[in-house]
C-alpha cells in the first residue's frame, strides 16, 4: 500500500514538473494565445493562474509593439538622456498623437478586464508552479522573432542602463536562476494588482489629457506633430524643461468619461479586499519553496523580508485606505484646518482635475467637511515599519 502511495505521489510530482517546464518553454517562445486557448475553462487554481498570466503577457506584448510602432523614445538634454529606449530604436516610427497613445491605453485597460474574469472565482485548492518569469520573451518589433533583446529581463535592465546593455550582457543577465515557485497566494496577488492596474488607467481615461500629452510628447516619441516643434522650439538651453512646466500649467483636464472614475473607486476597494484575502493565504502557508511575496516565516527569491510588524501595519493602511476610499476618513488638505477632503465624493462628482488648484486648494473646496481625518502619524508609522520604505514596498506588496 505504501509502495502505491509514494509511486503515485512520484507520478504526480513528475507530472507537474514537466508541465511547468512546457509553460516555461511556451512563455519563453511568446505562445502566450496558444496558452490562453488551451485553458479556455480553468477548472483549477493553477489553470487560472496560467491562463491570466498568459493574458497578461500577450496585453504587455501588444502595449510594447504600440508603443515600439510610434517610436517610444525618452529624451531629455537635462537629465542627459540622449535615447532612452528599452523597447529597441524604431527606424521608421509611425506618427505618435494623443489618439493613437490613448487607443493603446484603453485597448490595455480591456485586456485586464480579460483577467479580472479569469480570476472572478478562485477556489481553495493550492498549486505549486516554478516559473523563471525573466524568460519571458516577446516580439516587441512584430518580426516574428523572440530575441534576447525582447525578454523582460532585458526590457527592465535596458531601461535602467539607458539602453547601453549588449548582447553578451543580455544573455549573461538571462541565466540568473529567478525561478519562483508561484502558489495560490500569488493568484491573489495578481488578482489584486489587475484592480490596481484596472483602477490606474481608468483614473487616466476618464480624463481628456490631450494638451499636456501635446507639450511633452516630442520627448516621448520619435515623430509627432507637436506644434512647438514643428515652428522650429529646440530643447536647447532647459527647452524640455520648459515644457515640462508647461504639461504641468495644461493639466487642467475635463472629466470626459465620469462612470471611469466611479469605476476606479471600485477597483481600488477591490484590491483592498484581494490583499486581505491573499494575506489569509499566505499566513496558512507551511512551506518555503521559492516565494515570491514571503509570510514572516518564509523567504522571498526577490530578498525581501517581511516581519510580523509589517504583516500588522500593512492590515492597519488597509483599514485606513479603505476608509479613505468610502469617504468615512478625510484626506487633510495644507491650506484647510479642522476639515478634509472626501475623496469618495471627488471620485463621484468631479467635473474637472486641475493639478495647479488642486495644490493651491482651490479645487478642494466643493469636497471640504468636517469629520475624522487620516492622521500623519499613521503614515508616518507605517513608513518607520517598512524601513523608511513604505511607498516602494507597497508597490510590490500591493
Amino acid at each position: 500500500m505504501f509502495k502505491i502511495i509514494s509511486t503515485t505521489l512520484c507520478l504526480a510530482t513528475s507530472l507537474v514538473s514537466l508541465e511547468a517546464k512546457n509553460l516555461q518553454s511556451d512563455l519563453e517562445a511568446g505562445q502566450f494565445k496558444q496558452i490562453i486557448d488551451g485553458h479556455s475553462q480553468p477548472k483549477t487554481n493553477q489553470d487560472r493562474f496560467e491562463k491570466s498570466l498568459s493574458q497578461l503577457a500577450l496585453s504587455l506584448e501588444k502595449v510594447q509593439q504600440g508603443l515600439y510602432r510610434h517610436g517610444f523614445e525618452i529624451s531629455s538634454t537635462t537629465a542627459g538622456i540622449r535615447s532612452l529606449a528599452p523597447l529597441q530604436h524604431n527606424p521608421s516610427p509611425e506618427v505618435a498623437d494623443y489618439k493613437s497613445i490613448r487607443k493603446l491605453l484603453e485597448d490595455f485597460h480591456l485586456d485586464l478586464h480579460k483577467i479580472e474574469t479569469i480570476l472572478a472565482s478562485v477556489g481553495d485548492d493550492d498549486f505549486h508552479l516554478p516559473l523563471n518569469l525573466i524568460k519571458v520573451r516577446f516580439d516587441v518589433n512584430m518580426d516574428g522573432e523572440y530575441s534576447p533583446n525582447e525578454s523582460s529581463i532585458a526590457i527592465v535592465f535596458n531601461m535602467e542602463n539607458n539602453g547601453a546593455l549588449n548582447l553578451s550582457q543580455l544573455e549573461e543577465l538571462a541565466e540568473t536562476d529567478a525561478t519562483i515557485g508561484f502558489d495560490r497566494s500569488d493568484l491573489l496577488w495578481l488578482k489584486g494588482y489587475t484592480q490596481v492596474l484596472l483602477g490606474t488607467t481608468d483614473l487616466i481615461l476618464a480624463h481628456d489629457f490631450q494638451a499636456s500629452f501635446d507639450a511633452v510628447s516630442h520627448h516621448v516619441f520619435q515623430k509627432t506633430n507637436n506644434q512647438l516643434v514643428n515652428a522650429g522650439a529646440t530643447s536647447k538651453n532647459y527647452g524640455d524643461v520648459a515644457d515640462l512646466l508647461a504639461a504641468i500649467h495644461l493639466t487642467k483636464m475635463k472629466v470626459i468619461e465620469p462612470e471611469r472614475l466611479k469605476q476606479a473607486r471600485q477597483h481600488l476597494l477591490g484590491m483592498v479586499s484581494c490583499s486581505k484575502q491573499m494575506w489569509v493565504s499566505i499566513l496558512a502557508e507551511t512551506d518555503d519553496r521559492k516565494e515570491w511575496l514571503p509570510s514572516p516565516k518564509q523567504n522571498s527569491v526577490t530578498g525581501i523580508k517581511m516581519t510580523d510588524s509589517m504583516v500588522k501595519e500593512w492590515h492597519v493602511f488597509l483599514a485606513e485606505y479603505e476608509s479613505i476610499l468610502n469617504g468615512t476618513k478625510l484626506v487633510p488638505h495644507w491650506r484647510f484646518e479642522g476639515k478634509g477632503i472626501n475623496l469618495k465624493r471627488v471620485l463621484e462628482e468631479s467635473k474637472e482635475t486641475d493639478v495647479i488648484l488642486w495644490i493651491t486648494g482651490h479645487a478642494a473646496v466643493p469636497y471640504l467637511e468636517e469629520g475624522a481625518l487620516t492622521e500623519d502619524d499613521l503614515w508616518r508609522q507605517l513608513d518607520r515599519t517598512f524601513n523608511n520604505n513604505f511607498l516602494g514596498m507597497s508597490f510590490f506588496i500591493n
